[in-house]
């Protein structure tokens, strides 16, 4: 942006500018004064020596001028710069910061003394300001390179050996497309200094900022690549529940090895069953047994393990294979617990693991912690163990007997029964745990089975069993005992005894006959006549009124309600043979055998 302007005729010197000269007193000054009083930011002198081969850099910034406040006059002080003094010409450049513009003057002073120059015109650039970016150096050589800076006609490259001091023109000519030079055969380590210059093709000037460098040989740093990484370990066993730490070591070309503390990314592939474990940061948590692979990644390379994980069992097993709870352990608790053994046969802690239990048709007598509670029922029960060890159910089973209760014993007869000699003895015994044998005895004789000893044997084992008994022969009359035993499959045994058992030789009735409701109404009622037979036999019922003529008669066959060994109940309806109601009153009836009385009582009917 270099444009020579033209110069005006000295004008003759104000009082002002004097004073202003009489302050230098050996000082040549120039003075100049910029038209319209622009916003300047900066100032640059360039003194030219030589024309364009060479220039100094006299002054930047700080020295050698001075701005009047408001009025546009600028002052140089060659006192500031002498060398300057024997320059050919000045570039002066001024910032507008108003339009943001780069405006310069070019002073030529000819070797002219001390003159007051008034600049009315400035050239407003067309050139951008080049910037030198920061230099390559390399061996004896330094690498120049900017930013293309306008309508640039050629480029010229400055350089000097100190930052103000004088700077030679090395290259010039660069075409506006070339943004880059490298100047070589220099002296490595010494420190250089460098400047462009951009030129229009008015012979307008810009000057770039200034650059240093210092040229040396490059230190080649080696490049270093990850060639792998590798797992350790590279195929695991590990238990169920086990954790598990990876490492992970990267391998470098330059054999710098190291192991890897993060960054890396780590997974579980081609697991079955696909919930075996998880692992995060290199720290393997198992879940289930199984299999998979372990790979971690890191750097675009991957590594993998093998993974199998294992049980920390083998089996479950209970101390026995039958449990017995007897009439001791009623209303308490049994604690049943299984062991839990490794691969080697030995216990494993059991408290680590949660064992299920169950029982087989009595779910509800044990609880989660084995411990047992059998409650009032005898039987056989499967008892059953369960541990889950990573998807896999560990299983062991025992037998629990539980007897609390002795058999239970039902008979048709009671104490002081009048029985027949001829009738068979009923006997029904149960028990949880199957009956084992029944045995009867009259006055310490035993009694057979009626049905035979193997149909008794056929039924036995059996929670019930029903079966009747008979002397080899008749009992004599008189009072007897019998005794009947029950034991049941676990031991368990009840015994009972009947007394004053009553046999008699002949057929009657004993006690007295008894009737109710008495009185009864027979439109509404029935009558019921209790009496109790010493044998089975045949009896003949008649009722009369009080005229003696019979009302009412029935046939009852030994053995059958009404001829029954034994209590009997028979009903009458309060009617005649020819189906009438009775009239009120008394009536007398009597129980016969063979015609002679047994027994006889009154019915009294009312309405």
């Amino acid at each position: 942006m270099r444009n020579l302007n033209k110069i005006k005729n000295i004008v003759t010197v104000t009082l002002g500018l004097l004073l202003l000269c009489s302050t230098t007193a050996r000082a040549e000054t120039f003075f100049g004064r910029v038209s319209g009083s622009p916003d300047l930011k900066s100032l640059n002198f360039v003194s030219y020596v030589d024309n364009d081969d060479s220039f100094i850099i006299t002054d930047q910034i700080t020295n050698g001028y001075q701005l009047l406040q408001g009025a546009g006059w600028w002052i140089i002080d060659t006192d500031s710069f002498r060398k300057g003094l024997t320059a050919k010409r000045f570039d002066i450049d001024f910032y507008n910061t108003t339009n943001k513009t780069i405006q310069s003057a070019t002073l030529d002073i000819k070797g002219l003394p001390a003159v007051l120059k008034d600049i009315d015109q400035l050239t407003t650039a067309s050139l951008g300001v080049p910037k030198l970016d920061t230099p390559a150096v390399g061996d004896s050589k330094v690498g120049l390179s900017w930013d293309a800076s306008g309508s640039v006609s050629e480029y010229k490259v400055y350089r000097s050996s100190s930052n103000d001091g004088r700077y030679d023109r090395i290259r010039d000519n660069l075409s506006s497309t070339t943004t880059s030079y490298t100047d070589s055969g220099l002296q490595n380590g010494v420190a250089y200094y460098y400047t462009i210059v951009a030129v229009d093709s008015n012979g307008n000037r810009v000057h770039s900022n200034l650059i240093s460098a210092t040229p040396q040989i490059p230190v080649v740093v080696p490049v270093v690549k990850l060639e792998s990484i590798e797992l350790s370990p590279q195929n695991i066993t590990v238990k169920v529940g086990e954790n598990k730490n990876f490492k992970l070591k990267a391998n470098y070309s330059d054999s710098s090895n190291s192991y890897i503390d993060s960054g890396a990314t780590w997974q579980i592939i081609d697991a079955s069953p696909k919930d075996l474990g998880s692992i995060n940061n290199g720290v393997l948590k198992t879940a289930k047994i199984g299999t998979g692979k372990v790979t971690a990644s890191y750097g675009g390379k991957t590594a993998t393990a093998l993974l199998t994980v294992v049980s920390p069992i083998n089996k479950v097993a209970f101390n026995y294979k039958a449990y017995m709870v007897d009439k001791q352990s009623k209303g308490k608790t049994v604690k049943i617990s299984p062991e839990i053994l490794d691969s080697e046969g030995l216990q494993v802690d059991a408290s680590k693991y949660q064992v299920a239990y169950s029982v087989t048709g009595k779910e509800n007598i044990i609880d989660i912690n084995g411990n047992l509670k059998p409650g009032n029922t005898d039987g056989q029960f499967l008892l059953t163990s369960t541990v889950n060890v990573g998807g896999k159910d560990y299983v062991d089973t025992a037998t629990v007997y539980i007897n609390v209760n002795d058999p239970k014993i039902t008979t048709n007869i009671k104490e002081g029964q009048t029985i027949n000699p001829k009738h068979p003895l009923k006997v029904e015994a149960s028990d949880g745990n199957g009956i084992a044998s029944i045995t009867v005895k009259a006055d310490g004789k035993e009694l057979a089975s009626k049905a035979g000893a193997s149909a008794l044997a056929a039924a036995l084992g059996q929670e019930k069993v029903v079966a009747s008994f008979v002397p080899d022969k008749e009992l004599t009359a008189g009072s007897h005992t019998i005794v009947i035993e029950v034991k049941d499959s676990l031991g368990g045994t009840t015994s009972v005894s009947y007394g004053g058992l009553q046999v008699y030789g002949v057929a009657a009735v004993t006690g007295t006959p008894m009737n109710y409701p008495n009185p009864f109404k027979p439109s509404s009622q029935l009558t019921t006549i209790n009496y109790t037979l010493t044998q089975d036999t045949n009896v003949k019922f008649y009722i009369y009124d009080l005229a003696r003529q019979t009302i009412y008669s029935a046939d009852y066959a030994g053995g059958t309600t009404g001829g029954s060994l034994g209590e009997n109940e028979i009903t009458w309806n309060g009617r005649d043979a020819a189906n009438n109601l009775v009239a009120n009153g008394v009536y007398v009836y009597f129980i016969t055998l063979d015609g002679k009385i047994l027994g006889s009582g009154e019915i009294s009917v009312y309405e």
